[in-house]
């Protein structure tokens, strides 16, 4: 059975565990390999210190389990909550620019990449402070490909249309950026040019409608600081 939902400040915590002993950036001399090699030791030491290694899957006997997208999903009745584990060796994706080789190294487009935990931990906080969710990181699943384990609390709602989508980003500020699609078949993005922060992978799946909102339960956010990036963005933005 899994245990009951962790303090809310997990992520913050695990965050600012990773930042003083791996750095807060994954460009440089190190290549990513040997950079996740890093996060994942100091994850599985901080599980351990709080109690949160697992050695075996948490949520085998929770009903209503599916794996899909990034995740194995499974809802917990006691604690009326999600369960989401990473796939084995994965810790969810986010959205990369691909620069053209030669001057003036415009962008050619924006795709799925896979993160680094760090980076999966800080799109969870984003979430979080964006939205008003309360994601929570469970632990860590220590086997050969590790996952990482979140919770979020279960919201009562019906799959949101994308007029309700579109309707409740640009009331939170943000603009639509059309079909500019990451991750599901059919998805969309959004982007809000004074925060610079990008939403994508918009779609029925995890963008709710409750009695009052319209809210995503999930989605590939990112901070935007490369001032390419930024412009690139701001000139997808649908009239």
């Amino acid at each position: 059975m899994c245990p009951g939902r962790n303090a809310p400040s997990s992520l913050e915590d695990a965050a600012a565990h990773l930042r003083g002993s791996v750095g807060s950036t994954r460009r440089g001399g190190e290549s990513l390999h040997s950079v996740r090699s890093a996060e994942r030791d100091v994850l599985r030491k901080w599980a351990k210190h709080q109690g949160r290694l697992f050695g075996e899957d948490p949520t085998l006997k929770l009903s209503r389990r599916s794996s899909h997208g990034e995740h194995t999903v499974s809802f917990d009745e006691r604690e009326l909550c999600w369960w989401k584990i990473t796939h084995p060796g994965k810790a969810g994706v986010g959205a990369e620019f691909d620069f053209e080789s030669l001057p003036p190294f415009q962008i050619s487009r924006v795709f799925a990449r896979e993160l680094l935990p760090s980076e999966y931990i800080e799109r969870m906080i984003l979430h979080n402070r964006e939205f008003g969710d309360d994601v929570r990181l469970e632990g860590y699943l220590d086997l050969p490909e590790p996952s990482l384990i979140i919770s979020q609390p279960d919201i009562a709602g019906t799959p949101a249309t994308e007029e309700e989508m579109c309707h409740q980003m640009e009331a939170f500020g943000y603009r639509s950026l059309g079909r500019l699609q990451i991750g599901k078949a059919g998805s969309i993005s959004f982007y809000h040019p004074e925060r610079r922060i990008a939403l994508f992978d918009a779609h029925p799946g995890n963008f709710f409608r409750t009695e009052t909102l319209a809210i995503p339960i999930d989605g590939l956010m990112s901070e935007i600081s490369n001032p390419a990036e930024h412009q690139w963005l701001k000139d997808q933005i649908q009239p």
